[in-house]
């Protein structure tokens, strides 16, 4: 069972994870925030090298503000603290965008559970081996995990360095492999 709170100041609903408390609780006004989503996506796109405009156009598919900050001081983190190139800026902020593309761009990064993104985002790429013979979806499948891993480990814990965040037991992913599935721990 996944432990939920409602935060006071925007009645949004998130995983309680180490008493972090949501981002939106730090409201602020919806131009300030614009402003700011603007502002973040230009530097986590310029940051350590630019990347092709189609792939920073993807941030705007996004529906709020909250969720673009997000993937942008994400971005921004990765490369101040991994020197993340843009190749992989590209793949990170693509498997996300995809992730929210899957609900339709209805659900916030924020408010997603472990079963919204393995039971039917990771499970959706599974496809069976009379019509992926190779089982070339098994690739796709473990980079999606490996990013979102990563984010998430990330999202509720910004404040440590990368190598001691941990993912929440809620949001174990398994590793699969031509052999059968494995657990990445």
């Amino acid at each position: 069972m996944v432990d939920y709170n409602i935060c006071a100041a925007s009645g949004c609903r998130h995983i309680a994870l180490y008493g972090i408390p949501c981002r939106s609780e730090q409201l602020l006004q919806p131009q300030q925030l614009q402003q700011q989503s603007k502002k973040k996506i230009k530097q986590a796109c310029g940051i350590g090298g630019d990347i092709p405009q189609s792939i920073q156009r993807r941030f705007l598919e996004l529906p709020t503000d909250e969720d673009r900050v997000l993937i942008a001081d994400f971005i921004i983190d990765c490369y101040n603290h991994q020197n993340i190139t843009p190749s992989t800026k590209q793949v990170y902020i693509a498997n996300l965008v995809y992730l929210s593309r899957y609900f339709q761009h209805k659900k916030s990064f924020r408010d997603m559970s472990r079963e919204d993104m393995i039971s039917d985002y990771l499970n959706s790429l599974k496809r069976p081996a009379a019509i992926d013979p190779d089982q070339n979806w098994i690739n796709t499948h473990n980079q999606r995990a490996m990013v979102f891993s990563k984010f998430f480990k990330w999202m509720t814990r910004p404040d440590l360095e990368p190598e001691e965040r941990q993912l929440p037991p809620m949001l174990g992913f398994e590793v699969h492999s031509k052999e059968g599935t494995k657990d990445p721990r």
